[in-house]
């Protein structure tokens, strides 16, 4: 048997362990999320769409007509949705309005289908600043773009509706550090408008200053545009990872890509080398709030949680469990689960880390349950029943229970009762795991799964008490290759077909 606590245990199960137990196996999350339906352009727009001239902004903009004027691409601007699927998430061409100079109202739709509205934009834009003990400060070595405030432009873009808001509040919400409000919901405030054109948009590494001590974070959406670069990597606590929505890293241009940090991450802009990185940028606030997302979240990638990678390697190592097994995760939070009800709300209701494990996991390919575990015993009495856990097979190390049960017994009630015939009186399976994290019982974490009779000088019962772990089914070594590549296909085709 191996146990978190044995001195053989490999050197990467502890590694991984002691990454899931950090605030930094979650201080960012993202994901893509398509767009559905086609903006039709008119003939002159396909014909020079087909001789490449679209692909280049032109040096010129026609500031004589009013974009509140409809020209014949705007009035044949009608949504295809005949390909939509009730059951895909996904949302519809993005459309930005802006006060241009001269009174007007100006609007671009993306994908971009008018590249004459697109530069219309990028002129009406101001340079970017950057604030520096205080003051606002321009200097293109440090911060290359351009930016339009949330005062001068409205969207219909709305991440509320597109479940990006609930996904982030579940994942990063739960792991804030001590101190910070108790709260369960997340308010997300549009901030700015920024553009990075090559051949030098950039913003080097920095760390964003909060607007008030009830914001914790960021969200970053890139909209549909042709570009190069611009990679968005952020840094905690030793760890980094990088967000590239270039064309080439993405395959394509039909959807928009997000990322949600904390405030207190680094991270940087990397340069653009072709085209523009258009995103918007949103201030992430505590507010009241839940959400039930943690066994599906469609808005949301496994990929782009940090610990995904970490499992990657440490699953592809061969010393690690080189004969498979079940490796175990004792949830970080407390549950509810021996009631009906709450077992059927695990393991959609899992938050934070927990959340995090549960995805990573499954996107491996790998068989993920949530079971109550049952600790040592003591009865009621305070004996110790350590001895008469393991019965008379030694062969395991943990009982886990059924999902949603609470069971009573009789047995144990009389003279000559043994603990195989209370064990036996539970519905639960005997098992090796392999445990990443101590399942000791923590205040506040437990529930009552079992109810037996003790035989004494006195009727007495005895309380058996579990919590809430995640039961991982890990392949051998050899097998194991087959599932992950298998994982990893079905990732990047449902990334393609995205």
């Amino acid at each position: 048997m191996a146990n978190w606590e044995d001195g053989d245990f490999s050197v990467v199960s502890m590694e991984l362990a002691k990454f899931i137990m950090s605030t930094s196996s979650t201080y960012a999350c993202g994901g893509t999320i398509p767009i559905k339906g086609e903006v039709h352009v008119d003939t002159t727009q396909r014909r020079s769409k087909r001789l490449g001239k679209n692909d280049k902004t032109p040096d010129k903009v026609d500031d004589s007509k009013d974009a509140t004027e409809p020209d014949d691409a705007e009035r044949a601007d009608e949504i295809d949705n005949t390909e939509d699927r009730d059951d895909v998430l996904s949302t519809p061409p993005i459309t930005l309005r802006w006060d241009s100079p001269g009174g007007r109202v100006s609007k671009v739709t993306f994908p971009v289908s008018n590249e004459r509205d697109f530069a219309k934009l990028l002129k009406d834009c101001e340079p970017a600043s950057f604030g520096y003990k205080g003051s606002d400060v321009q200097d293109k070595k440090y911060r290359n773009a351009a930016k339009m405030f949330r005062s001068a432009f409205s969207s219909d873009f709305c991440p509320y509706e597109l479940g990006i808001i609930d996904t982030l509040t579940q994942a990063l919400l739960p792991t804030i550090k001590e101190g910070a409000p108790t709260t369960k919901g997340v308010r997300a405030e549009l901030y700015a408008l920024n553009i990075y054109s090559a051949p030098s948009g950039l913003f080097k590494s920095h760390v964003d200053t909060p607007r008030s001590d009830a914001q914790f974070g960021s969200l970053v959406i890139s909209l549909p545009y042709r570009h190069e670069g611009g990679q968005l990597v952020v840094r905690h606590a030793g760890h980094s990872i990088t967000y590239d929505w270039g064309t080439s890293a993405t395959g394509e241009t039909g959807a928009i890509h997000w990322a949600a940090f904390y405030s207190d991450c680094e991270h940087e802009v990397r340069e653009v080398s072709q085209g523009h990185r258009v995103t918007l940028t949103y201030n992430l606030y505590y507010a009241p709030g839940v959400g039930d997302l943690a066994h599906c979240a469609p808005a949301m990638q496994a990929t782009a949680l940090p610990l995904y990678r970490k499992v990657e390697r440490v699953l592809a190592d061969a010393a690690f469990m080189p004969r498979g097994g079940v490796l175990g995760v004792c949830c970080l939070h407390g549950y509810a689960h021996s009631s009906p009800s709450a077992g059927k709300a695990l393991p959609a209701v899992l938050k934070g880390v927990d959340m995090a494990v549960y995805a990573v996991f499954r996107a491996h390919g790998l068989d993920v349950q949530v079971r109550p575990v049952a600790d040592r015993v003591v009865d009621d009495f305070e004996f110790d029943l350590d001895a008469e856990y393991q019965s008379d097979d030694p062969g395991f190390n943990t009982r886990a229970g059924i999902l949603g049960q609470l069971e009573a017994s009789d047995e144990g009630g009389y003279d000559g009762a043994t603990w195989d015939d209370i064990w036996a009186d539970w519905t639960h399976d005997r098992l090796d795991v392999h445990w990443l994290t101590n399942p000791v019982l923590r205040d506040g974490q437990e529930e009552p799964s079992f109810i037996h009779m003790l035989y004494g000088n006195q009727p007495a019962i005895n309380v058996i008490y579990t919590r809430a772990a995640m039961l991982i089914s890990v392949p051998p070594a050899e097998e194991r290759k087959q599932v992950i590549k298998t994982a990893s296909a079905s990732a990047a085709d449902g990334k393609r077909k995205a």
